[in-house]
Order: structure tokens, then C-alpha cells, then sequence
């Protein structure tokens, strides 16, 4: 017995040791927490983990407000430890009741009944520093969203109940150049290892990269000042491919796409229709074939079409799968701005004028590919309404006349958008490169000139036009207050001229506050219009009440 007792407290002192040397101690690989860390992307730390200079843990908050979440749904939850430099920032995630929602070792959280229940955040080392947040888990069909899409409503109709939108740019659609399969071997088939630095980034660094970092990222606050301002649609661009393993299956994070759906879900509850899309694909699918330096990035290099095929396939089923139960209020726009990218020493002198013959050959199959593995998922997909663009989204003679509507037998009625973007007059709006622009608007002449050409082609496909990307930069500070009344103008004539011709505006806001080239109209930190912004605006939502006059 003696015996027995002296082991037992051995391994007590063993486990006890091993608890205290884990809270003076930096985890090898930073917090267990599955990305509730803030800190840098590899996981250090500041403390030196030899116990003599040990910083305890002060507090923990959980990011953002209470969250509901649909039977079988799922979302990641993060939390901020302070101090920063805390020895050991690891937290252990649990939940009230299983019964109702559980929550893994990561922080991710799954609905399992209909409830109410809290989550708990607790310092590993320091048991009385923690928080807590209410979720709350709704029957599926409790989402005012997820109802059955009519056969019959018609893409053109949904467009005429959609009055002006707003962008969520630079968020999700966040990406890095130094993405690539190393050693590269092209065609079809490509083969390497899969290189992408945003594997080691939080969902939450990954939405903050371009866009301050995150304390700047997407909230409910946000969604409610845009929806407030009189926006009814909001564009979410997102960059899918920096969130998956690779070819050839292209799985994406989970975390990536609860998040997205979480979004999407803020949207949704404040009564936006909302577009969906994939944005700035072509780093990996480019439209051409043609020799480069096996030595480039990914997004430099030219795969065979089939590569773009299967990347579409995989992409687009996991999306539309997991927001199949979504009604009409819910747009899949298929591809942003489709084209064969130039690179140092790579030209590609078609980028922005409508491409080449085969190009928009290969973009129109893409297209049918889209509509086709969307349809293939069943249930509302069937009938939702659909988004294709033109090459590049361009508003070109060629891109326009090269564009082909989808083949979409399963519809008794049109379900296909044209999508197209159009900074125009693009030396004013836009400039080349961004933000180098003419000081003075020239007028409305332009805007008309794009957009009857626009209709005309529309028109005679027989097809409704969403406007995805419109908008003005800042400018230079010596022309910015000039500037400010024109921007204001511009805005008015180009909302108010392509709502008379049945187009819907969604205009561009990359969260550039006080660049040269920006087109940001929202503090997103703080959900407040800046002073420009309000200008733009106000611009914007006189255009849409003056939209019946004529031009």
C-alpha cells in the first residue's frame, strides 16, 4: 500500500511540475488555441520561457458580439489575450452545455439543438481570467433567407427589386503574389509542392491584411451602417484560393468559409440582397496558354484550361453547397474579372480590351461550367439567380460581343446576369496608373456612351446588368477638396443614367481612407462614413431618387 501511495504522489508532482512549466513556457509552435492568438503569424512570443521573467496573463476578451447559428451550422470564434507579451497566451475553450453547441480545442463552434447557451474563453494558466459569449442556435429555417426560391422569378425582375450596392473590398478578397507549386511542371496537370504564406495566418489576419490589420475587419456594426446609408445589396468579393490546400482538389479552410457564411448572415438579417463571388482567381486560372520562366510565381504561369475547369468544379460546389438553402436574395457571381494577367516580361496586351478569340472562347466555357456545377447541387441552386461576366468584366466592343449567356435548360426563365465593370471616364475615375488622374470631370457624355453600349448588347442577349464595380479615387491632396463636388456629381449622373437603362450600381470601396488612389468611403474600424465619403454618398443616393428622370 505504502508503495502504491509514494507512486501516486510521484505522478501527482510529475503533473503538477509539467502544469507550471507549461504557464512560465512558450509553446514550440505558439498557443494551442487554433488561431485565437494575435500575435505573429508564426506563432512567437515574447516571453523567454525560462520562468525568471514570467508575464501572467491580465485578461481575455472574445471578438466580437453574440452569435446565432443554425442547427448544424458552424463559426470560428477568436478571443485577444493581453498582454500581448503574456508568457503563455493558450486558452481553453468550453461550453455550457454540449447539448445545444459545442466548441472544439480551437474555438470552433457547431449547433446542435435549438437554444441558448454560453461559451466560455479561460486563460490556461490563469483559471479565474476569462469571458464569456451567447450563442444562440436557431432551427435552419428560422433564417428569414432560407425559403424556396420561385421557378419562375426571372433575373430581370430580381434586378428591378434591387435599388443601389455597396462593395466589401481589400476584406476577404486579400491575397499574396508568393503563392505556388515549387518545382513547377505546367499543363493540365501541374504539379509541385503547394506554397502559400497565408496558410499560417488566422482567418482574422487573413480579412485584415490589406485593410489595417484586425481591428478593421467585417462586423455586424458595419453591415448595419451600410444597410443605414440606404445600400439594399452588398457585394462580398472573396479570394478562395489563398484558403485552400491546392490543386488538384482545392479544399478550403473550414474556418474560411464559416466566416464567409457568417458575413453573409449579418447581411442577410439586416434584409440586403447580397453577391457572392470569386475575386481575383485569375492569379491561378488564367484564360490562355503559352510558354513562360518555369522559375515564376503561380499567377505568372499559363495552365491548360482544364486546370481552370477543375479549379471552377471544386471551388463552386463546395460554395454552393454550403449556401444551397439561401433564397433568391442570395447572387453567385462566378468569376470577378476573368483574363490572362501580364507579368514582368510576360505581356499580355489584351488584358483590359476584350482579350483574344481564344480567350473569350475559354472564358465562355468557364462560364457554362459555373452555371452547370451550381445547377448540379440541388435544392434552391436550381434556381438561383447567376452571375457571368465579360472578359475582364470589361465593357469593351470586343468583351461585349465576345460574352455568350450560359446554356441553362433546367430554367423556364432567365436566370443569368451579365456582369460588368466600368470606371468611366476611366482617366478621371480611375487612372493609370491608380490614382494618377485628370483634374477635372469631364461630364456625364462618357458614363452615357459606356452604357448605351453596355444596354445595347444586354438588349439583344436579352439579359439583365449588374454593375459590380464603379467608382472615384481620391486623388492627389493638391486636387482632393476640387475634386469633392465633381466626385459627388459623378456619382449622382452615374447612378441616376444607369438606373434609368434597368442597371444596378455597386459601387467600389477598398477601405482606402486617405490614399491617393483609394476608393474608400468607410472608416470600417469605427462604422462611420468619412467626410469624403458622406460627399459620395449623398451623391449616390440622389442618383437613385432622380433615377426616373431622362438622359
Amino acid at each position: 500500500m505504502k508503495k502504491i501511495k509514494k507512486t501516486i504522489l510521484v505522478i501527482a508532482i510529475i503533473l503538477i511540475t509539467s502544469f507550471l512549466f507549461a504557464c512560465i513556457s512558450t509553446p514550440p509552435n505558439g498557443p494551442p488555441n487554433g488561431g485565437t492568438d494575435n500575435g505573429p503569424p508564426n506563432g512567437s512570443t515574447n516571453g523567454s520561457g525560462n520562468g525568471s521573467d514570467t508575464i501572467l496573463v491580465q485578461n481575455i476578451t472574445i471578438d466580437g458580439e453574440n452569435h446565432q447559428v443554425v442547427v448544424g451550422g458552424a463559426f470560428q470564434l477568436s478571443a485577444t489575450v493581453l498582454p500581448e507579451n503574456a508568457t503563455n497566451r493558450a486558452i481553453e475553450w468550453e461550453s455550457q452545455g454540449n447539448h445545444i453547441a459545442t466548441v472544439n480545442a480551437s474555438g470552433y463552434v457547431t449547433g446542435v439543438s435549438v437554444g441558448e447557451i454560453e461559451i466560455v474563453a479561460r486563460s490556461f494558466c490563469s483559471r479565474s481570467i476569462y469571458d464569456t459569449i451567447v450563442i444562440e442556435v436557431t432551427e435552419l429555417w428560422d433564417n428569414p433567407f432560407y425559403t424556396e426560391i420561385d421557378p419562375l422569378i426571372s433575373a430581370q425582375e430580381l434586378v428591378d427589386s434591387m435599388q443601389v450596392g455597396w462593395n466589401l473590398g481589400n476584406a476577404f478578397d486579400s491575397h499574396s503574389n508568393n503563392v505556388g507549386l515549387t518545382p513547377w511542371v505546367g499543363g493540365a496537370a501541374a504539379t509541385g509542392v503547394w506554397s502559400n504564406p497565408y496558410d499560417n495566418l488566422t482567418v482574422a489576419q487573413m480579412e485584415g491584411a490589406w485593410i489595417g490589420g484586425i481591428n478593421h475587419v467585417t462586423s455586424r456594426e458595419l453591415i448595419r451602417a451600410i444597410r443605414e446609408a440606404g445600400f439594399d445589396t452588398i457585394r462580398i468579393p472573396v479570394s478562395w484560393f489563398k484558403a485552400t490546400d491546392g490543386p488538384p482538389y482545392w479544399n478550403i479552410r473550414q474556418d474560411w468559409m464559416e466566416r464567409v457564411y457568417e458575413v453573409v448572415g449579418w447581411a442577410a438579417a439586416e434584409g440586403m440582397f447580397i453577391i457572392l463571388n470569386t475575386h481575383h482567381e485569375e492569379r491561378v486560372l488564367p484564360l490562355s496558354t503559352y510558354p513562360v520562366d518555369s522559375n515564376s510565381s503561380l499567377f505568372t504561369r499559363r495552365h491548360g484550361i482544364d486546370f481552370s475547369i477543375n479549379f471552377i468544379q471544386r471551388i463552386w460546389t463546395q460554395i454552393a453547397e454550403r449556401f444551397i438553402n439561401y433564397n433568391e436574395k442570395l447572387i453567385f457571381a462566378g468569376l470577378n474579372e476573368p483574363r490572362t494577367r501580364a507579368a514582368p516580361g510576360i505581356p499580355s496586351p489584351n488584358e483590359w480590351n476584350g482579350g483574344t478569340a481564344e480567350e473569350r472562347a475559354n472564358l465562355n466555357r468557364l462560364n457554362q461550367y459555373f452555371v452547370d456545377i451550381v445547377r448540379a447541387t440541388g435544392g434552391n441552386n436550381r434556381y438561383r439567380i447567376l452571375m457571368a461576366p465579360t472578359h475582364a468584366a470589361s465593357a469593351s466592343v470586343a468583351a461585349l460581343n465576345g460574352f455568350i449567356v450560359p446554356y441553362d435548360p433546367i430554367n423556364t426563365v432567365n436566370k443569368i446576369i451579365m456582369s460588368v465593370h466600368s470606371y468611366t471616364p476611366f482617366n478621371w475615375a480611375h487612372g493609370e496608373p491608380q490614382g494618377n488622374v485628370t483634374p477635372t470631370y469631364p461630364g456625364s457624355n462618357d458614363i452615357m456612351w459606356s452604357l448605351n453600349g453596355i444596354q445595347t448588347r444586354a438588349n439583344a442577349l436579352n439579359v439583365p446588368v449588374i454593375l459590380g464595380e464603379w467608382g472615384s479615387v481620391h486623388g492627389d491632396l493638391d486636387i482632393r477638396e476640387a475634386r469633392l463636388p465633381q466626385r459627388r456629381q459623378h456619382a449622382y449622373d452615374y447612378v441616376r443614367l444607369a438606373a434609368q437603362r434597368g442597371m444596378l450600381t455597386v459601387v467600389w470601396d477598398d477601405a482606402g481612407l486617405n490614399n491617393t488612389g483609394g476608393f474608400g468611403l468607410i472608416n470600417r474600424s469605427i462604422r462611420e462614413f468619412t467626410a469624403m465619403g458622406r460627399v459620395v454618398v449623398d451623391g449616390i443616393m440622389e442618383g437613385v431618387v432622380h433615377r426616373m428622370g431622362t438622359s
